[in-house]
């Protein structure tokens, strides 16, 4: 059987058509589990009503903690051998879940496949496909496959399907106390135990862009950044260094996003909440140093471009105009 976990918060606009699209799946092994995490709106009454017209469907209601905090109340009460999780305003084709091939997931620790990412109008922005592929990662199959389709860059928790026992038997869980990236360290974390790789031609979850999010958030500081980019950075080093990819295109790409997406954010955070002078410097100091030492020795002409970096973060009084540079530096290579 297949746990499907929904977290839920405020989407009353978008939720019906999401529990529809999976109580309509061709494929019936499943149970849909809704955690209501203290929505204000009419979402808690919707996940109700349907727990009450269909027997698959259990509804929980908790008070408002965090998507993570709900997909960790879903991998609780999940009974499936297997678990995938669809946020509440996305939704899937008919033939979803069937796509997960069910009848041979005894030889897979993980399946993935493709997404179709639209605006709220229904226009697609983009397709991801693959083609299909089935590698054995701790035999040190698939590298150049995992670089060339950039299988590990997609990060978020949908249109995958997790092996429940993998993730019980390795206390695996979404972080509650970090609400940006969560569900990427969940996905590295569990890439640790996966041996066994299945990847799908098939696209069928709805990926949908709107201009707000109906998902709890909280705002972001510094110190949450840096939390999320050092778990990174860890995760990083052991999955990569455990497949032997070191010198790979998907960990340079990698490597890549924590490094400048760290000192972009976290930089401009500082300036946004108000940091005196003198702690801003040691946060750019520190930056500084674990940019340099982070980068594979053969990427050493950073520093002719760090030096550049800390004289500007030394001189830069505002966020606006360090985002305005930052583009500037972005468009003419400098990092």
């Amino acid at each position: 059987m297949i746990s499907v976990v929904v977290p839920v918060y405020n989407s009353s606009q978008y939720l019906e058509r999401c529990v529809d699209s999976i109580l309509n799946q061709s494929y019936g092994d499943f149970e849909l589990l809704l955690i209501d995490d203290g929505s204000t709106d009419d979402s808690g009454t919707i996940c109700d009503k349907y727990s009450l017209l269909d027997k698959r469907v259990k509804a929980f209601h908790q008070t408002n903690k965090g998507v993570s905090a709900a997909r960790n109340h879903g991998l609780h009460a999940s009974n499936g051998e297997w678990i995938t999780f669809i946020d509440s305003d996305d939704y899937i084709k008919p033939d979803y879940l069937a796509n997960f091939n069910p009848s041979s997931l005894t030889k897979s620790d993980l399946v993935i496949q493709g997404i179709i990412s639209t605006n709220q109008s229904g226009d697609i922005i983009n397709r991801l496909e693959y083609p299909e592929i089935n590698i054995d990662l701790h035999l040190g199959g698939g590298k150049i496959k995992i670089d060339k389709y950039q299988l590990f860059q997609n990060r978020g928790p949908y249109a995958k399907l997790y092996n429940r026992r993998i993730i019980h038997d390795n206390g695996l869980h979404f972080e509650e106390d970090i609400s940006i990236a969560e569900d990427g360290i969940f996905f590295y974390s569990y890439l640790l135990y996966v041996h066994r790789l299945v990847v799908t031609s098939y696209a069928g979850y709805y990926y949908i862009k709107y201009g707000g999010n109906t998902l709890s958030q909280k705002p972001h500081s510094c110190e949450e950044w840096e939390k999320v980019y050092t778990m990174y950075y860890s995760l990083s080093q052991e999955l990569y260094g455990r497949l032997n990819m070191f010198d790979s295109a998907s960990y340079r790409c990698k490597l890549h996003d924590i490094v400048t997406y760290r000192t972009t954010r976290v930089f401009l955070q500082m300036y946004k909440q108000g940091y005196p002078k003198a702690q801003r410097l040691d946060i750019i100091h520190k930056m500084i140093h674990d940019r340099y030492n982070m980068w594979p020795s053969e990427y050493k002409d950073e520093k002719r471009k760090i030096s550049f970096y800390e004289i500007l973060f030394k001189t830069v009084p505002s966020a606006c105009i360090i985002d305005l540079v930052m583009k500037l530096l972005k468009t003419i290579h400098l990092y």
